[in-house]
């Protein structure tokens, strides 16, 4: 697990103040009916530079992500040409082929 850095993007209204008030001109806000809105980056580059450096250094001969996301298909890639085996662990459908096609093993819905 990778954490990034937390950014600050902005304030939102929370939900059960949206649904209390649907259709009302005008509404009173109190502090407890705004909600944070916090964003991670960087997590995504942090991953991908471990996978290289694991398997560059060949510290790791099997590579185990569970995740539905594309953006590690460059370092999964990279990791096979090392030599690394990769295993891919997906939950639900909406995994993109290519990180299919980039794995030795993927595992469905655990």
């Amino acid at each position: 697990m990778r954490f990034g850095d937390l950014y600050l993007e902005g304030w939102g209204l929370r939900k059960r103040f949206l649904q209390k008030h649907k259709g009302e001109a005008a509404v009173q806000l109190a502090p407890g009916d705004l909600r944070p809105i916090i964003k991670q980056k960087g997590v995504d580059m942090r991953i991908g530079l471990d996978i290289a450096s694991l398997t560059l250094k060949k510290h790791a001969q099997v590579i185990v992500l569970a995740t539905g996301d594309s953006d590690f298909i460059p370092a999964m890639k990279f990791a096979r040409r090392e030599g690394a085996q990769l295993v891919l662990i997906v939950q639900g459908k909406g995994v993109r082929e290519g990180l299919r096609e980039h794995a030795d093993v993927v595992i469905e819905d655990l």
